[in-house]
């Protein structure tokens, strides 16, 4: 079984500048090295620094996807994640949440953080509703999270 994580937004921005974006912030977290180019992350994908495997690219929503019927949101870009299931899983997670909460700082819209089915966090409309599951949601990754947010928990029918 894949560890497969998405972090989908509503955004003006094309996959390319959603990329440049991804790579600043995720350079000065210490997710990526500087050897990472946007071009590389848009095509091939990128390895961060613990080892998962990441790509930006654009998601194609179709009318009858949950999110769009019900959570009424069309993304347009979105960085996929895929953990290396054999080492650190936890703290490749930690990266995961770290970049993501600095996306939703750096760029309004709506936005969708998704793994293993589970909607980890929501944002619609401005508000951000992260997940109840402390397991989840561990007090180190909530002090990473953009003020303010409400918990929540989302999920699809």
């Amino acid at each position: 079984m894949s560890l497969d994580y998405s972090l989908k937004m509503a955004t003006e921005l094309s996959p390319d500048e959603f990329a440049r974006e991804v790579l600043d912030l995720g350079i000065a977290a210490g997710v990526f090295d500087n050897s990472v180019t946007p071009e590389l992350i848009t095509t091939d994908g990128a390895v961060t620094a613990r080892k998962a495997w990441s790509r930006v690219y654009e998601p194609k929503p179709e009318p009858w996807w949950p999110e769009v019927t019900e959570l009424g949101i069309t993304t347009t870009v979105g960085l996929a994640f895929q953990l290396y299931k054999h080492d650190a899983i936890s703290e490749q997670m930690d990266d995961v949440v770290r970049l993501s909460a600095r996306m939703l700082e750096r760029l309004t819209g709506d936005a969708i953080l998704t793994g293993l089915d589970v909607l980890w966090l929501v944002r619609k409309d401005g508000t951000l509703d992260v997940s109840e599951n402390p397991d989840i949601w561990t007090p180190e990754r909530l002090a990473e999270l953009p003020q303010p947010y409400r918990r929540r928990t989302h999920s699809y029918d």
